[in-house]
């Protein structure tokens, strides 16, 4: 009706919308297959089909899709008025909603839809399922009725069977009575032709099930059993042939084989088994189809192959059926794994965890161990280190003593010897110069002349390196004049401005004394030099009651002395610290980047008594102290 309403020449543009808002609905609405199964779906077989059915047919992502599931439950209803009252129910239970498919399960739903399909369902495309080519043979199916052909083989398991026991001399068939199983047999006892004169074959199916299991539980060795499906006994007693698998498994006394895989987990060993859940995708698949829109007429019955290799890994280890001798492509369903495999999460966390804890436990071991060395070596260092220092201060006390001897000795020769001799050759080139030559000329005088001034120089000189090695004139002039004039000498050469001041007596510092606070105002002033860049120098030597304190103030760069002592300085600080350290006196250091240095030294100048240190009160001083 909406196509013609769509098609109308006399439709207006409001039509079209609400043609177009109608056509929108019924895409949005849900669509609706009904499962139409002829037993009850609790019963294994059915259950496994509806579940495939019902999961590939919900898991449609364009559409979505309702299924209703309806059961004849004809094995325990049978009576001949009972599926017209079925169909009469199900007419007037469906007759308010749209049902889009059927699906029919098994033969018998198959036939009630071909007796009743057009009261119940008119109309309704219908999809069967879970018959072989034999059944479906002798009906004649209507154009919007297509499906899929389960095919059953037994000749397969057979020859896999044969395969894996190489020695089997006989094999016995386990069937039921029922209409369905006799079917079955019949079928099989066809395919097993090919086989009669490799092995003898036995058909257990005219007997009460527990003669059949008694019959199973003594069978001679060399024997296998097949088990199709037994719905029914010959003394009329009803079975789940799940059930019977098991029982039958159970109590044989040689392996089983069936060919289904609903049979696996339930005793059998294995076999070339036909798919349950791949039929239940194939039905599917037909399914979705029509409800795109085609119809079934243009679907095909198909008739896939569905069967799979699979095996019970537990019915292989009790029957000794090697894992190496089954087909490629075999499944093995229900592998005991190994407690490895089992709980192998557990194993590995568990021992990482002891891992961890052990190499922890042996970390703080070797970290205790490692500490205790440390504070042996530690002790050990630092008596070493004591005993070093203490070498050390000895050493630097030698080194300075022996380069005093030294200079003192250098200084002794320059001034006794060489000083002299080059004092000696100037005036003799000056006599030289003085007496008159008739023939000598100017440029003899010139050069005369330049030789008298550089041994001038260099006898100034020499002086100069006597003074710097050992300033002989410390002992006779005091150490107030000798700083004084190192003072002006080093404003001379170096062109800072030194101001020096002294308030004490020339001769108010005993020898050792004076020689420690000249050297450290000489080498304060070479530290000046080379690194202050200063303008103007502060030098003074001043008395309190008890000490000399002698003070070098520059204006200069400055340094860091934290760095200075903690890198250990040059040697012209280590110099003054070992030098006031050995005159028992105190050395402070003032001094920042881009603010100058200050050198200040104190140390003792008289006795307790408050006496002049002379060079006898300082030996008998030393000696108290040490």
């Amino acid at each position: 009706m909406l196509l013609a309403v769509a098609g109308s020449a006399s439709s207006a543009g409001s039509s079209d919308t609400i043609n177009s808002a109608a056509v929108n609905e019924s895409q949005r609405e849900p669509r609706r297959v009904v499962l139409l199964y002829d037993e009850r779906t609790d019963l294994p077989g059915l259950a496994m089909l509806d579940a495939s059915l019902t999961r590939n047919l919900t898991s449609d992502p364009v559409r979505e899709v309702e299924v209703y599931r309806e059961t004849l439950d004809l094995s325990r209803f049978s009576a001949p008025q009972y599926l017209s009252e079925v169909a009469a129910y199900l007419k007037d239970k469906y007759s308010v909603k749209r049902i889009d498919a059927v699906v029919a399960v098994i033969g018998p739903s198959l036939d009630f839809l071909l007796n009743e399909g057009k009261s119940v369902f008119p109309g309704v495309p219908v999809v069967f399922c879970g018959i072989d080519r034999r059944e479906f043979e002798r009906r004649v199916l209507p154009a919007h009725i297509t499906g899929v052909l389960l095919k059953r083989e037994f000749s397969p398991t057979l020859r896999l069977a044969l395969d894996l026991h190489p020695g089997t001399k006989q094999v016995v068939l386990v069937a039921g009575t029922s209409e369905f199983d006799a079917r079955l047999v019949a079928q099989a006892r066809q395919e097993f032709r090919e086989f009669e004169g490799r092995v003898a074959f036995r058909y257990l199916t005219s007997s009460a099930l527990p003669e059949v299991l008694a019959e199973v539980s003594h069978l001679p060795p060399h024997t296998l059993v097949l088990y199709t499906t037994m719905f029914r006994d010959a003394a009329g007693n009803t079975f789940i042939p799940h059930d019977v698998a098991e029982r039958l498994s159970a109590g044989a006394n040689a392996p089983v084989y069936g060919f289904l895989d609903q049979f696996i987990g339930r005793g059998i060993v294995g076999g070339r088994v036909y798919s349950t859940e791949t039929h239940g995708q194939q039905a599917a698949e037909l399914v979705r189809q029509i409800l795109d829109g085609r119809n079934p007429a243009d679907l095909p019955i198909v008739e896939g192959t569905n069967s799979n290799l699979l095996f019970d890994w537990r019915q292989m280890q009790r029957w000794g059926v090697a894992e190496a001798r089954l087909p490629v492509g075999s499944a093995i369903r229900f592998r005991e794994s190994s407690i490895w495999h089992r709980y192998r999460s557990v194993i590995i966390v568990t021992g990482v965890v002891v891992v961890l804890q052990m190499l922890l436990i042996v970390a703080l071991l070797l970290e205790t161990n490692v500490r205790r060395r440390a504070q042996v070596a530690l002790r050990d260092n630092e008596a070493a280190l004591k005993a070093r220092t203490d070498q050390v201060r000895d050493l630097a006390g030698q080194l300075i003593t022996a380069q005093e001897a030294e200079r003192a000795r250098i200084a002794r020769e320059l001034h006794d010897d060489i000083g002299q001799r080059i004092a000696a050759f100037a005036i003799s080139i000056t006599s030289i110069k003085r007496q008159p030559v008739v023939q000598s000329t100017e440029a003899l005088r010139d050069e005369l002349a330049s030789l008298q001034t550089r041994t001038i120089d260099l006898s100034e000189s020499v002086r100069h390196l006597s003074h710097d090695l050992h300033p002989a004139t410390l002992q006779h002039a005091g150490i107030v004049a000798v700083l004084r004039s190192h003072c002006e000498e080093f404003a001379k050469q170096n062109g800072s401005e030194v101001v020096f001041n002294a308030d004490l007596e020339p001769d108010a510092i005993e020898p050792p004394i004076a020689l420690c606070l000249f050297r450290v105002t000489q080498e304060a002033l070479q530290n000046i030099a080379r690194h202050a860049a200063a303008h103007h120098v502060q030098v003074s030597l001043t008395r309190s009651e008890t000490n000399v304190e002698l003070s070098i103030a520059d204006d200069g760069s400055g340094f860091d002395p934290e760095r200075a002592h903690l890198g250990g300085g040059g040697l012209g600080l280590q110099s003054i610290r070992e030098r006031v350290r050995m005159a028992h006196g105190r050395l402070v250091i003032n001094s920042a980047p881009g603010r100058g240095t200050t050198v200040w030294v104190s140390v003792a100048a008289t006795d307790p008594e408050g006496r002049a240190l002379s060079k006898v009160v300082w030996r008998r001083a030393q000696e108290r102290t040490e």
